[in-house]
């Protein structure tokens, strides 16, 4: 991500490493280790809970691969049953559950969003799939 995003500084900060906004570094095979070492990604098999996942397609802060790889990962560890896949005008909605996990993965893309995922389409769905993802996977699982 540090050489993706649009604030290179902060993932330096993030992991404590130094940043020259005078020189800024280049990012070398070490900073990658480095920065690898304290990524989420490292901890992903810990990941137990319902995951839902809002994209903004044109986020230069968080890229979208960073989103959909840890969706891929995610998806990818086994037992996923594609429950439903819809094709909305202003976003594209993936659903998948892990019988073998007792979880889902849920992903939403927002085409022509930034990070702030701020557009009223965006913000509509996205409260609309927040609402259903905690109503399936925290309302339901209290009333069990």
């Amino acid at each position: 991500m540090a050489s993706t995003t649009d604030i290179p500084d902060w993932t330096f900060a993030e992991v404590g490493l130094p940043y020259s906004f005078a020189s800024p570094p280049v990012v070398k095979p070490e900073h990658y280790a480095f920065m690898y070492e304290r990524s989420p990604i490292v901890n992903v098999d810990k990941i137990k809970t319902p995951t839902l996942l809002l994209i903004g397609e044109c986020d230069r802060r968080v890229p979208p691969s960073e989103g959909y790889g840890l969706y891929y990962v995610l998806k990818g560890r086994g037992g996923v049953d594609i429950r439903w896949v819809s094709q909305w005008v202003f976003s594209s909605v993936v659903f998948v559950k892990s019988p073998n996990r007792n979880s889902a993965v849920e992903l939403k893309a927002y085409p022509d969003i930034g990070h702030a995922l701020d557009s009223m389409d965006a913000e509509t769905y996205g409260f609309e799939a927040l609402s259903n993802f905690f109503l399936e996977h925290v309302v339901d699982t209290e009333r069990k």
